[in-house]
């Protein structure tokens, strides 16, 4: 079955001004995210288009008085890459609701720009395609630290 959404490459994603100003507004919202990319293997597996984020998690840590785990912490400090779904996974000790709440506001940083009124329909994904938090990464393009 054919899907109902329009296929992209990633070059076609990247090239996109809506993914563009997604996220620079990410990275200027939040400095500790220091990429943010798409999976190629993944961009048309879905409707959603999961965004998936490189921190620096001494810095977002910082940020919010968080402790990082301690493999989490060598892992850093080795550039070993370390990726895990939730914020939460990364430091110890947090209440599970602030790291839902941030990675929510990721979520909708995301789609606001989209939905904005001001943003010029024809540069919009097409098929009302949206973004999504995917994986979160330390040292992205570290080996695995496992």
């Amino acid at each position: 079955m054919a899907s109902s959404y329009p296929q992209l490459t990633l070059d076609e994603l990247y090239d996109n001004y809506q993914y563009k100003v997604v996220k620079k507004a990410l990275m200027r919202e939040y400095p500790w995210i220091k990429d943010v990319w798409v999976k190629e293997d993944e961009i048309n597996k879905y409707s959603l288009i999961f965004l998936n984020i490189e921190i620096d998690p001494v810095m977002l840590g910082e940020e919010r008085g968080w402790t990082l785990t301690p493999w989490v912490l060598s892992a850093y400090k080795n550039g070993k890459n370390y990726n895990g779904m939730y914020i939460s996974l990364f430091f110890e000790n947090v209440d599970r609701e602030d790291t839902r709440d941030l990675q929510n506001e990721l979520g909708e940083l995301a789609n606001s720009v989209g939905k904005s009124p001001a943003f010029p329909k024809d540069l919009l994904l097409q098929g009302g395609r949206t973004f999504t938090i995917g994986d979160i990464h330390v040292n992205r393009n570290g080996p695995s630290w496992f």
